[in-house]
This record gives C-alpha cells, sequence and structure tokens, in this order.
C-alpha cells in the first residue's frame, strides 16, 4: 500500500534482478547441451549423405552402364574425409575399386567421432562399419 493508501501493482527492481539472475543460470546450463546436439545432428547427417553418395554412385554406374566415380561433395566446415587416395570407382556390373572411407570430426566435449564406411570391391556393397 502507498502514501496514499492504494494498492499498486507491479515489480521491484530486486524481483526483476533475481529473475535475471535465474535466466541467465539456466539459459548458462542449456545452451551448451542444445549446441552439443546441433553440432551431432549436423555429424549425423553429413554421415547420412556420405553414405547416400556412394549408393547413388553405385546405381548411376549400373544404370548408365558406365563406370562413376564417387564425389564426396562439399564437406561442412570442421569436418574431414579420409579414404583411398585413387578414390572409390563403381563399374556397370556394381563392383567396386573398393576400400574404406572415414568421416572424422574433433569434438571437444564428447571427443573425436568418426563414421566409417566400407565398400566391397567384389559386389560394390556399401557398409557402416563400427
Amino acid at each position: 500500500m502507498s502514501a496514499t493508501g492504494r494498492t499498486e501493482r507491479g515489480f521491484t527492481l530486486i524481483e526483476m534482478l533475481v529473475v535475471l539472475a535465474i535466466l541467465a543460470l539456466v539459459s548458462s546450463l542449456a545452451f551448451p547441451a542444445v549446441e552439443r546436439a546441433f553440432a551431432r545432428e549436423r555429424f549425423r547427417a553429413a554421415g547420412a549423405d556420405l553414405e547416400l553418395r556412394l549408393h547413388t554412385a553405385r546405381a548411376t554406374a549400373i544404370a548408365q552402364n558406365a563406370v562413376a566415380r564417387f564425389d564426396p561433395g562439399p564437406l561442412p566446415q570442421g569436418l574431414a574425409l579420409t579414404g583411398p587416395s585413387d578414390g572409390i570407382v563403381f563399374y556397370p556390373d556394381g563392383s567396386a575399386s573398393g576400400g574404406q572411407i572415414a568421416l572424422g570430426a574433433a569434438s571437444s566435449a564428447g571427443g573425436p567421432r568418426q563414421f566409417r564406411l566400407a565398400v566391397d570391391g567384389a559386389t560394390g556393397r556399401i557398409a557402416r562399419l563400427p
């Protein structure tokens, strides 16, 4: 109640500062976890895209009855691809030059991550490796 006898509504400065402090604490805990989740999802999506490009190259070789070379396409920032120096080639009969490729990322929070795929030379089959 004020000096005039009326009840005033609103928040005091102290109440507002307490609320802002609580919001700052919650956001400092939540935002890093959300960023790590987004980074994991970007890595998973890049690995799935890489696997899709391998399957597409094999299907193209078979459908067009011609040799098709695997093209990894552009990689997201912070990711690196390792594999055979001459790349992976798919042949019209479905076979391939074979080899393993690995998509790697150095993650500060979860340790290094790696997504590995193997292409069987005789059959051209693509398999995820653990």
